[in-house]
């Protein structure tokens, strides 16, 4: 069984979650998991990145789990900004879930497009 990876750094203010590897039905639901415990526990402040730019494989179960992540975030007053891969952007465009999420090319344009300012690394953060 493969696994997701994920870091979580602090840009000004922004808390960015990087993901890397595949999301697919054997790796979902412990993406979301951690996603949701870092939400709940506060460690992603009311602004977050998902940065989905080292996700290898995007699967239907990637797609349900990064809805339901960002519903969470929503109920929990957690802005969220999703920065894809063009393939993933075609995934979510496909399965109409690219209309229920903000998307930025990049972690700074997601930061920046928070804050005003340039990103820039304060260091590490997380659970």
């Amino acid at each position: 069984m493969l696994s997701v990876g994920m870091e979580f750094e602090a840009l000004d203010g922004v808390i960015a979650v990087h993901v890397a590897g595949e999301l697919d039905v054997s790796t979902a639901s412990g993406f979301l998991n951690k996603l949701v415990t870092a939400h709940d526990r506060g460690c992603l402040g009311s602004h977050a990145v998902l940065d989905l730019s080292d996700v290898t494989f995007f699967g239907s179960a990637g797609v349900a789990a990064l809805l339901t992540f960002a519903a969470t975030c929503a109920a929990g007053d957690v802005t969220l900004r999703v920065v894809p891969t063009p393939m993933i952007r075609q995934v979510l465009r496909m399965t109409g879930a690219e209309q229920l999420l903000t998307m930025a090319k990049t972690v700074d344009d997601a930061v920046s497009g928070m804050t005003g300012n340039r990103a820039h690394t304060e260091g590490p953060a997380g659970p």
